[in-house]
């Protein structure tokens, strides 16, 4: 094992972890009505958009902690497809939701800013283990 590859077993928790939040989302977006109301109060309006952007933004953090950066492209536009494919159910399903390109446009928005996010987090540590190796070689 190299000193870059990460243990097994972390690699299978944040996949379970994106499981379950892609799973739960799903649920949450295409259930009857908006389940959100029973746990959450109305504060702002369009507090759906709000809700959008954060499930999306937290369901890029599992895959983009573990995976290699050159991944996070396809963690992004993995969620970008799964944000337009729920505007989609929620038009077929008939179950009281409508789809909406605002919704598909803060789900995106969510999960482009985790990655960015993400990223900008991994060039930072990159650049410190960097030095630190340096010094350590010195």
């Amino acid at each position: 094992m190299s000193s870059q590859t990460l243990p097994q077993f972390l690699l299978f928790a944040a996949g379970t972890v994106f499981g379950g939040l892609v799973a739960f989302f799903t649920w949450g977006m295409l259930s009857p009505g908006d389940p959100s109301a029973a746990f959450l109060p109305t504060i702002v309006p369009h507090q759906d958009k709000f809700l959008h952007f954060i499930a999306f933004g937290m369901m890029a953090f599992p895959a983009g902690i573990v995976l290699p950066r050159r991944y996070l492209g396809f963690v992004l536009m993995s969620l970008v497809a799964l944000a337009a494919g729920m505007e989609f159910a929620q038009d077929a399903s008939r179950l009281g939701r409508q789809s909406s390109w605002v919704d598909f446009l803060a789900s995106s928005l969510g999960a482009l800013v985790a990655c960015a996010f993400l990223l900008l987090c991994r060039r930072a540590y990159g650049r410190k283990r960097d030095k630190q190796t340096i010094s350590a070689a010195e």
